[in-house]
């Protein structure tokens, strides 16, 4: 089994993603952090602490004119499960920041919050499945942070997608709709194009 924005799935045979092309995007790119510490807030200014004992380990700081998506993996914090937050630079295809922690929602709302406004005001694609992580989404929200992604739910007479739930919602097969298989795709054509993850972990993941 491996797990994929909350939900572990169970592969036969071969795995999902390319061995040789994981192992390839290891030796290109994967790489120590160049900064290792927390996000800090004060007088709604966001900074970073360096810090070894910080959960956030960051690759590249966010720089001006770049466009940035960060993705959200909730867990209780009380499991063996750890909550991820994983930033890309879309303009570069680039893993920029992670930040990895055994924490309860709020403090992973506050994380999350801190991550989006740092990183050029990002939306936030939070994983809803479960439940776990709407309670992360509605407290971003509590927080004051409103630039979330909303997936679409239909199409309206003019053929257009309506895109009015928050969250991003892992279910369903190729059949029946479900985004599970569109997500496997789009890693898979990512790992194909030799995307750059930077941590050693995510690759070993």
């Amino acid at each position: 089994k491996i797990r994929i924005l909350g939900q572990f799935v169970t592969l036969a045979g071969t795995g999902v993603f390319d061995g040789e092309k994981l192992q390839g995007i290891k030796e290109l790119y994967a790489a120590s952090p160049k900064n290792k510490g927390n996000l800090r807030m004060s007088d709604g200014a966001i900074f970073f602490e360096n810090t070894e004992k910080g959960n956030w380990k960051i690759w590249k700081i966010p720089e001006q004119g770049h466009i940035y998506s960060v993705g959200v993996d909730s867990a209780t914090g009380e499991s063996d499960d750890y909550s991820c937050i994983q930033i890309l630079d879309i303009f570069e295809q680039e893993q920029v920041a992670e930040y990895y922690g055994k924490v309860d929602e709020d403090t992973l709302a506050v994380e999350t919050m801190k991550s989006g406004r740092w990183y050029n005001n990002s939306p936030l694609i939070v994983e809803v499945t479960g439940g776990i992580g709407r309670s992360v989404q509605n407290q971003v929200m509590k927080l004051g942070y409103y630039n979330l992604y909303r997936r679409e739910t239909g199409y309206d007479q003019f053929g257009q997608a309506i895109s009015d739930k928050l969250g991003w919602e892992t279910k369903g097969g190729r059949g029946d709709g479900g985004t599970k298989p569109m997500l496997l795709l789009d890693g898979k054509r990512y790992i194909s194009n030799m995307g750059k993850i930077r941590s050693i972990e995510t690759i070993e993941e």
